[in-house]
C-alpha cells in the first residue's frame, strides 16, 4: 500500500509491515509540500499571506535547529514512539523548502503527472498556477 512514510515506520514497528520503498528515492526533483490560497484571499488579503509565509518559514527553521524539540512536540501531539518521531523528522526535514521558491524541473514533474493520470490531455503552464510574489 501507499502509505506517508510515518505509517510506513509503524508498521514496522509493531511488525505488521515494512517500508519496502521511498518515493525520496526514487524520484529526486518534485515539490512535495506546496501551500495554495484562493486567488480572491492573495489579491483581499496580500500581507496575511505574507505573515503566514514568514511564519511558515521560522516554523522550519526553528525545527531544523532544534531537532530534540521538535521530535518531542511531534511525540506529544501524536502519541508515536521516540523511534519513529527521529525518524519522520530525519526523512521529512530534508524535505521542506526553505526559500519558497519553485524548481522549474519539479514543476515540469507535477505539470505531466496531470497528464499521466488522465486528469489533463496536455500539461499545463506551471507558471500560470504558481506564484513567488508573496514570499516574504
Amino acid at each position: 500500500m501507499i502509505v506517508e512514510a510515518n505509517a510506513g515506520y509503524r508498521l514496522e514497528e509493531d511488525g505488521s509491515g515494512r517500508v519496502v520503498v521511498q518515493f525520496g528515492d526514487r524520484i529526486k526533483t518534485f515539490h512535495i509540500y506546496v501551500l495554495y490560497a484562493r486567488r480572491d484571499f492573495l489579491q483581499d488579503s496580500p500581507q496575511a499571506v505574507r505573515a503566514f509565509l514568514a511564519s511558515w518559514f521560522q516554523s522550519i527553521a526553528y525545527m531544523g535547529a532544534h531537532r530534540a524539540e521538535t521530535i518531542d512536540m511531534v511525540r506529544e501531539t501524536t502519541g508515536i514512539s521516540h523511534g519513529i518521531a527521529s525518524r519522520d523528522y530525519d526523512e521529512l526535514m530534508g524535505m521542506f523548502n526553505r526559500s519558497g521558491r519553485f524548481d522549474a524541473q519539479a514543476l515540469a514533474v507535477l505539470a505531466r503527472s496531470f497528464v499521466e493520470m488522465g486528469l489533463l490531455a496536455q500539461a499545463p503552464d506551471m507558471r500560470a498556477l504558481v506564484t513567488e510574489a508573496y514570499l516574504p
